[in-house]
C-alpha cells in the first residue's frame, strides 16, 4: 500500500489550477480557483479510481519562467504541520534564482520533465528519498533543493528510476534504501563526489552539487 501524491499546479497570477497525481498517470483535472479544484478533490480522486494508500499528501507547485525563457516550476507539501515555514523559505529563494536566472552550468544538471519544464523540490533534511521518488512520474526527474541557513543551498538532482547526482548513482551504490533521509541521501553523494575528485594536474579537483 503507497502513499498518494496530489499535485496542485498553477502558472501565473492568474491562472487557473490543475490537479496531477503520479499514482494516477494520464489524468488532470483543472478548475478556475485552487478553492474549486480542492473541493472537488474528493470526488474527482474517487472518479481516478486509486487504489487503498496509507497517506495521502497535497502538494502546490507553481510555474515560472527564466530570463532565458526555460520553464519551472517549484514544489512544496502544503499539508500542515510539515516544516512549512522552512520549505516555504527555501521556495521562495528558488523562485529568486529563476527570476535571476541560474548559473549555465547548474542549470544544465536540472532534469527536464517531459513537458520540457524544470523542477524544483523544497525539501526537509528528514525526507525520506522514497517520499522524494514517489512524487515523480515515470521517467522523470527533479532538484531536491533545501535551504539550512545562511544562504547555504543544499541541490541534488534525481531521476524517477532512482538515480542521484550528476553521476546518476543508484540508491543501492550508494548503500542507502527509501527510508533513509535526504541528509543521508546529500551526505552519501557528496563523499562519492568527494572520492572520485581528480586532484592530478589539469584534473577536476572541484566539489559540485553545493551551488
Amino acid at each position: 500500500m503507497a502513499d498518494l501524491h496530489l499535485i496542485y499546479t498553477t502558472h501565473g497570477k492568474d491562472g487557473d489550477w490543475s490537479l496531477t497525481s503520479p499514482q494516477c498517470p494520464g489524468y488532470l483535472v483543472r478548475r478556475d480557483t485552487i478553492d474549486q479544484l480542492l473541493s472537488d478533490t474528493p470526488r474527482i480522486v474517487d472518479t481516478w479510481g486509486v487504489p487503498p494508500h496509507r497517506h495521502v499528501w497535497h502538494h502546490e507547485q507553481h510555474g515560472y519562467v527564466d530570463p532565458e525563457g526555460s520553464g519551472y516550476l517549484i514544489r512544496f507539501v502544503a499539508d500542515p504541520g510539515y516544516s512549512n515555514e522552512e520549505r516555504h523559505d527555501t521556495a521562495g529563494r528558488l523562485k529568486a534564482s529563476i527570476e535571476t536566472g541560474f548559473d549555465s552550468a547548474f542549470k544544465l544538471h536540472q532534469p527536464l520533465l517531459a513537458s520540457g519544464e524544470r523542477l524544483l523540490i523544497a525539501v526537509h533534511s528528514a525526507d525520506t528519498i522514497g517520499w522524494c521518488l514517489d512524487q515523480l512520474a515515470t521517467g522523470n526527474g527533479a532538484m531536491l533543493s533545501e535551504h539550512r541557513g545562511e544562504g547555504a543551498m543544499y541541490n541534488l538532482p534525481i531521476l524517477e528510476d532512482g538515480d542521484f547526482g550528476e553521476s546518476r548513482w543508484s540508491i543501492e551504490t550508494l548503500g542507502l534504501t527509501r527510508v533513509n533521509s535526504f541528509a543521508e541521501l546529500f551526505d552519501r553523494v557528496m563523499a562519492q563526489e568527494a572520492a572520485e575528485l581528480d586532484y592530478s594536474p589539469g584534473g577536476r579537483g572541484r566539489v559540485r552539487m553545493r551551488l
